[in-house]
């Protein structure tokens, strides 16, 4: 199927330290033809985290750079850059939006600790939310999520932050928790369906985190 040309097509989110290192990536196709091997996207990687200026303590506002004919919309905290990797002619408040929904849900998933959904939810847009690459690195499974859920074969899906959160742990944006598959009739069904939830919530948390870390580490296809 033909993706209609209005479509913003994403290249590329990464979750970068100003040491060099990647944290979490996801490269769409059209990234993944611009840079079919790890040592290319590495080298492109390098080459941004150069151009971009050194990170600062709190999260700065969204801002445009370019590189190698790319828009890079990026955002820094710390010591972490999150960034969406597009083409020059893409819609940059679209790109921005998308941008801060990531990091929205980032900072939220990181930050949750012992929170309840409901509290995550409730928190999700505080200002001066930071990011931390220990954060990162100890909540990279919901991280590796967050990447997989917003954008789909360089196709954005969603730029909300809350609702974000709420795809992440598949609840219904409009029905609130409990929605997803089976539903959670009443009496013993709601049990049911909510165990059966937790299980396909495992698995596509275990898939989605095992094709990102493929990715990462230059083990997958």
């Amino acid at each position: 199927m033909s993706i209609p040309a209005t479509t913003p097509q994403v290249i590329a989110l990464l979750v970068l330290d100003q040491d060099f290192s990647r944290l979490a990536v996801k490269y769409c196709p059209v990234g993944k033809r611009l840079y079919p091997t790890v040592n290319d996207q590495k080298r492109f990687e390098k080459l941004l985290l150069k151009k971009l200026p050194r990170a600062r303590g709190s999260p700065t506002e969204i801002e445009v750079c370019m590189l190698e004919s790319q828009l890079v919309v990026y955002k820094c905290s710390g010591e972490v850059f999150v960034c969406v990797v597009c083409s020059f002619n893409e819609n940059e408040l679209i790109m921005g939006e998308l941008l801060e929904g990531i990091y929205g849900a980032l900072c939220s998933v990181c930050q949750e600790g012992n929170m309840s959904l409901s509290s995550t939810i409730a928190a999700a847009s505080a200002t001066n939310q930071s990011l931390t690459k220990q954060g990162i690195l100890e909540a990279l499974d919901q991280v590796l999520l967050v990447l997989d859920e917003v954008v789909e074969d360089g196709i954005v899906l969603e730029t909300d932050e809350k609702t974000i959160l709420k795809r992440l742990r598949m609840v219904d944006p409009v029905g609130g928790e409990g929605g997803g598959i089976g539903g959670g009739g009443p009496n013993g069904a709601a049990g049911s369906a909510e165990e059966t939830n937790a299980q396909v919530f495992q698995a596509a948390t275990q898939a989605a985190k095992n094709r990102l870390l493929s990715s990462i580490l230059g083990s997958g296809r």
